[in-house]
């Protein structure tokens, strides 16, 4: 699987430089808080389109800006689960007990 990444993303008062290429390999997104992980993330899942760029998944443009080229989340052959934490009195006694048990 190829993936090259290329181009700016801006949310809120956070613009995202994306410069990135990943041929056959395991990469690891890590940064301190605020940095654009998710945002990249939202980006290649479709979540969150480039403001400018390309992005280019096996040979398929799924978001080119100036092209006028934006696949669909559901149409990409990719995907992203979302954390999601416990909350509510019952699961944090719960994770309490855990912790200190």
């Amino acid at each position: 699987m190829s993936l090259v990444a290329g181009g700016t993303v801006t949310v809120g008062a956070l613009t995202v430089t994306v410069d990135l290429t990943v041929d056959d390999e395991i990469v690891a997104v890590l940064g301190p808080n605020g940095a654009g992980k998710t945002t990249l993330l939202r980006v290649l899942a479709g979540l969150q389109p480039l403001a400018t760029g390309r992005l280019v998944l096996d040979g398929t443009v799924l978001d080119d800006p100036a092209g006028g080229v934006f696949v669909r989340p559901a149409d990409r052959s990719l995907g992203m689960v979302f954390q999601v934490t416990p909350s509510g009195p019952r699961c944090e006694d719960r994770s309490r007990r855990r912790a200190l048990g």
